[in-house]
């Protein structure tokens, strides 16, 4: 495997770097790709920083990170060097030598220094910057750097990198840092990730894709400032909550505090009611430590494993409801009376379909002071179907997100008015397909309207499968309209597995276990008249997990 690249070398950069004539940079950068996965690059890095008159302002060509090495700092000069009483030229054969501003190893320096203030300025230990090797170089990489006497910027001849060592540069800068610093420490990944992002901070994207429209799969949407001031604001508050529209960006703000608190060796609980949306935001925590994902139920199980507590679920129907409503969130009470995790921070997501008594539980596994942020949609309330009023854990005003990042317009509009809600975001993708509302007589015409259009789809070369969902508001068992049976007629490959997304592999299930997940193209299927399962609140929920594409097959008499 290659290492990481940030940004990531494609063929536009390519073709900028020749434009522009820096085929130096191009050159080293593709003998860095012979380095391992474990090396992070980052090219063409610019910083600013504050200064006591005026900011100060640079750009470094390359920094070098490994968590075993440390650091290395790249100044990249092209062509022929000389240097003559201390001043340094660019030598070229066609003219005479030109006089640089400044010494490339001065260059190189000074963007070390820089950036290292940056990072002593982070969330990074001072003591493990302090003892990792974090050094600067020069690579000449059209010349041999054979001189007699070195330069006093230079402690030997072998801290330079040239032509030689483009081929195989990774020994020649293990070599470097070695001579910088012997013994350096290893960095954890949690330390790793925390370096990364303090270099790429703050970018969180999110991309819409569409099938007629190549404008909508190429579109990318970065944080609406709104939502960069909430995440600048989330950090400062012990409790808070966050209400936001479907599609507002709810689920990546919480997971954006929850990685920030991780970096910093807190102990951090992810939690929701939804199971496939907790498996699914599960990876986006795989290479941190300090981090638990976990739907409510799945947690007080794990707690009862840890603590000893039995945990035992009822066999009859009436018994079952009750369990998990009420007797697993005492459970947990009792779980954490044994053993108290005293966790930094708790992050509810879909808070609405928490009952009041899973707070106290959850409240009793957090620290002194510990923080506590819900997020949640009043119109998204779809498993918590008896009466009464939903209790948020503590009071506060809560913070409102009122755009839409998920939708295309075309959709969310069609999704609100599905809802029957009269406030209607504004939203971010103003162009995309019509949602299509298709009419049928019976199960047998659904059948065959469902297949054609995942056909359609895969003839035009338009959506993938693995980007097409199916969602119905009946359970699958017993089957009404029997996708297993009805797809392996096509030969088209189905999975019940929502929250794995497998390439040429069609996701099939019902709506509410999709609930706090999108597709690029969602299928609505069965939609008929019962008030309990196509409710305007379930019906909602399912339209929105559509970014660009919205088909709703619905019963004959429907139409309006």
């Amino acid at each position: 495997m290659p290492p990481i690249f940030l940004p990531p070398i494609d063929s536009r950069l390519s073709r900028k770097m020749e434009k522009f004539g820096d085929h130096a940079e191009k050159e080293v950068l593709s003998g860095l790709k012979s380095l391992t996965d474990q090396w992070i690059v980052f090219h063409g890095f610019e910083w600013r920083l504050p200064g006591a008159s005026e900011e100060r302002v640079g750009e470094t060509d390359l920094i070098v990170f490994h968590p075993e090495h440390g650091v290395l700092f790249i100044e990249i000069k092209g062509g022929g060097i000389e240097c003559r009483d201390g001043r340094w030229f660019y030598v070229s054969r066609g003219g005479p030598p030109r006089e640089m501003e400044f010494s490339p190893f001065s260059q190189a320096r000074r963007n070390h220094y820089a950036v290292l203030e940056k990072l002593k300025s982070s969330l990074l230990d001072k003591n493990l910057l302090k003892n990792t090797a974090i050094t600067h170089t020069v690579w000449f990489p059209d010349i041999e750097w054979r001189v007699p006497r070195q330069p006093a910027e230079i402690p030997a001849g072998s801290f330079v990198l040239d032509r030689r060592h483009i081929k195989n540069p990774e020994d020649a800068i293990k070599r470097i840092l070695s001579q910088a610093k012997h013994g350096s420490p290893t960095w954890t990944k949690t330390q790793a990730n925390l370096f990364i992002q303090t270099l790429c901070p703050d970018l969180y994207l999110a991309v819409p894709v569409g099938t007629e429209l190549e404008m909508l799969r190429e579109k990318i949407f970065q944080l609406t400032d709104q939502q960069i001031s909430v995440l600048r604001f989330l950090r400062a508050q012990k409790r808070l909550q966050v209400e936001g529209c479907a599609g507002s960006g709810k689920t990546m703000l919480a997971i954006a505090m929850v990685r920030e608190w991780a970096q910093t060796g807190k102990k951090v609980l992810f939690t929701c009611y939804n199971r496939n949306l907790a498996l699914n935001v599960r990876q986006s925590f795989s290479r941190l430590e300090h981090v638990t994902v976990t739907h409510f139920h799945e947690l007080v199980y794990q707690r009862c494993q840890e603590t000893g507590v039995p945990f035992h679920v009822p066999p009859e129907p009436r018994l079952r409801q009750s369990f998990f409503r009420t007797e697993c969130a005492e459970l947990l009470i009792k779980a954490n009376e044994v053993d108290p995790p005293e966790l930094d921070a708790i992050v509810v997501d879909e808070a609405m379909d928490f009952h009041d008594l899973w707070w106290l539980a959850l409240e009793s596994m957090g620290r002194k002071n510990f923080v506590f942020h819900i997020f949640f949609d009043r119109n998204q309330r779809i498993y918590r179907d008896e009466e009464g009023q939903w209790h948020p854990p503590f009071d506060s005003e809560p913070l409102r997100l009122e755009e839409n990042l998920r939708n295309t317009a075309p959709v969310g509009q069609s999704a609100w008015k599905l809802g029957q809600l009269e406030f209607v975001p504004v939203f971010r993708v103003c162009e995309g397909p019509k949602p299509v509302f298709l009419s049928c007589t019976d199960p047998t015409t659904m059948g065959r309207q469902l297949v054609r259009l995942v056909r359609e789809q895969q003839d035009r070369g338009g959506v993938p499968l693995e980007e097409m969902v199916v969602l119905s508001p009946y359970r699958l068992e017993p089957p009404r309209l029997d996708l297993p049976k009805l797809f392996n007629k096509t030969g088209i490959p189905v999975s019940p597995l929502l929250e794995e997304k497998k390439k040429g592999v069609l996701r099939y299930g019902t709506l509410q276990a999709f609930k706090g997940l999108e597709a690029d193209m969602v299928i609505l299927v069965e939609v008929d008249t019962s008030p309990k399962a196509c409710s305007p609140a379930n019906l909602h929920v399912g339209a929105t997990r559509a970014r660009s594409l919205l088909y709703v097959l619905h019963n004959t008499g429907l139409e309006s």
